[in-house]
């Protein structure tokens, strides 16, 4: 099974800043973000992907005396299905991280990257494009994935 574009984004988005949590009877997911510089992006652009693929109206939280903020659910349905594609309940586990089933590589890349990638400038007029992840497996994957 490949996923669509619009599920490759996703699943970028929740390998980035997402996670699963299992609670006592339903599984809460959740993308956290800045609330000053992601709020559009959280707001306009993820939540709409949710709604689009999932059908799946994502709640926003904003956290107090921090620069944070959430989307979330709780959807054991929805999560299952996330689950199988590769993201893992709890805690990332690093040695294993990357996805489950095939994907749209330019989508699933721009989902991580929109989240935890950045473009700067460090010598002069070049700009810099970094990416870091602590998995030494999810950097690999996106390194073999990637076309430029």
């Amino acid at each position: 099974m490949v996923l669509t574009e619009r599920e490759s984004e996703i699943l970028g988005i929740l390998f980035g800043d997402g996670c699963l949590s299992r609670t006592e009877r339903s599984v809460l997911i959740t993308i956290t973000g800045n609330k000053v510089d992601d709020e559009k992006y959280l707001l306009g652009h993820i939540r709409s992907l949710f709604l689009k693929v999932f059908d799946l109206e994502l709640t926003s939280r904003y956290r107090h005396d921090e620069n944070t903020m959430d989307l979330y659910r709780h959807s054991k349905k929805i999560a299952s299905v996330l689950h199988s594609w590769g993201m893992p309940f709890g805690l990332k586990k690093l040695e294993d991280l990357r996805p489950k089933t095939e994907v749209i590589p330019g989508a699933f890349i721009r989902g991580v990257f929109d989240t935890d990638g950045s473009v700067y400038r460090k010598y002069g007029p070049y700009a810099q494009i970094q990416f870091k992840a602590a998995s030494r497996t999810f950097m690999n994957f996106i390194e073999n994935t990637w076309e430029p």
